[in-house]
C-alpha cells in the first residue's frame, strides 16, 4: 500500500508493483518500479536534496538523504542494487549505478568523490578505493589531479 497522505508533499509520478514500501516525502519522485521491501523518501531534506530519476529492481534497499541540503544527493539511474546504501549527505553527485551488492557508497568525501560509472562492485569500500585513486598521499594513482 502506498501511502499519498499530507497534501502534495510528496510529488509521485508512477509507481508499480510495490509491495511494503514507502514512497513519500518533499522530493519529487520520477518511475518506481518492482520495488520489494525498500523505503524511498526524504527524511529531514532541504529543497530539492533528493531528485531521483528512475529506480528499478531494488530489493532491502534504502534511497534517501536524510538531513541534506540543497542538491547533495542527485542520483541519475540506479539498477540491480541488493542490500545496500546509497546516501549524498554530504555532496556527491552519484551518475550511473549498477550491479552493486552489498556496497556502502556515500558522499564523506565531498566534490573530491564525485563519480560517473560505477558497475560490478561486491563487498567493497569505496572510501578506501577513492584514497586510491584521488588521495592526497604518495602512493594514489591521479595524485596531481585535486
Amino acid at each position: 500500500m502506498v501511502n499519498t497522505s499530507n497534501g502534495s508533499q510528496g510529488s509521485v509520478g508512477n509507481i508499480a508493483n510495490v509491495a511494503q514500501s514507502n514512497a513519500q516525502g518533499q522530493g519529487g519522485v520520477g518511475n518506481i518500479a518492482n520495488v520489494i521491501q525498500a523505503n524511498v523518501n526524504t527524511g529531514q531534506s532541504n529543497s530539492n536534496s533528493n531528485s531521483i530519476g528512475n529506480v528499478g529492481n531494488i530489493a532491502q534497499s534504502n534511497v534517501g538523504v536524510s538531513q541534506g541540503q540543497g542538491l547533495p544527493g542527485n542520483i541519475g539511474n540506479i539498477a540491480n542494487i541488493g542490500q545496500s546504501n546509497i546516501n549524498g549527505q554530504q555532496g556527491m553527485g552519484i551518475g550511473n549505478i549498477a550491479n552493486i551488492g552489498q556496497s556502502n557508497i556515500g558522499g564523506l568525501l565531498g566534490p573530491s568523490g564525485n563519480i560517473g560509472n560505477v558497475a560490478n562492485i561486491g563487498q567493497s569500500n569505496l572510501a578506501a578505493i577513492l584514497t586510491y585513486l584521488y588521495g592526497n598521499g604518495q602512493n594514489c594513482k591521479y595524485k596531481n589531479i585535486i
